[in-house]
């Protein structure tokens, strides 16, 4: 996992992740969303995937905060908070592979406990990125600023589902 070939990186992802895994070895891989990885998508989904695949306090913490990093490309940021929107109700197929797993699921707390970083999402430039904050926060029925979502149900420069979300979180605070 080491290696300073990123080819051999990601052969040995595949090799721990994919099909029936090498369950040792996946905190490993799950692991490694806290260090700078290649843009290499298919070695990073499997590195977030890995989180998903160990619901811990732990794993949430990697996903909010490779979400939050603004060095990683929007694409698998998004993917990073798709991962903690299904946190609680995991689906039933692997988000890389397509096969039928049934990964535990994570606990809400874990969640609510890094709504300050969470949060941080919310004034993200990346408006794309807004709008992933609005379902993890819709998905687990965060406390949020309503203020913020009021004004993104405004702003008429978001695109229309961040502004749907803006508000559906608005209607179900009343």
């Amino acid at each position: 996992l080491n290696d300073t070939d990123p080819k051999v990186v990601l052969e040995v992802v595949r090799a721990i992740h994919d099909d029936k895994s090498i369950p040792e070895a996946l905190p490993a891989v799950a692991a490694m969303a806290s260090k700078a990885l290649p843009d290499d998508e298919a070695l990073v989904r499997r590195v977030l995937n890995a989180n998903v695949r160990l619901p811990t306090a732990e794993s949430a913490r990697r996903l909010v905060a490779f979400a939050a990093n603004e060095d990683n490309g929007t694409a698998m940021r998004l993917e990073a908070l798709d991962c903690l929107r299904t946190w609680t109700k995991p689906e039933v197929f692997d988000r890389v592979e397509g096969n039928l797993r049934r990964n535990g699921a994570g606990k809400r707390e874990d969640i609510e406990a890094l709504s300050p970083v969470l949060a941080g999402l919310a004034a993200d430039p990346n408006k794309d990125i807004q709008s992933g904050f609005a379902a993890v926060v819709k998905a687990h029925g965060l406390k949020f600023d309503k203020e913020r979502f009021l004004a993104w149900l405004e702003d008429d420069g978001l695109p229309i589902g961040t502004r749907l979300q803006a508000f559906d979180l608005l209607m179900r605070a009343k």
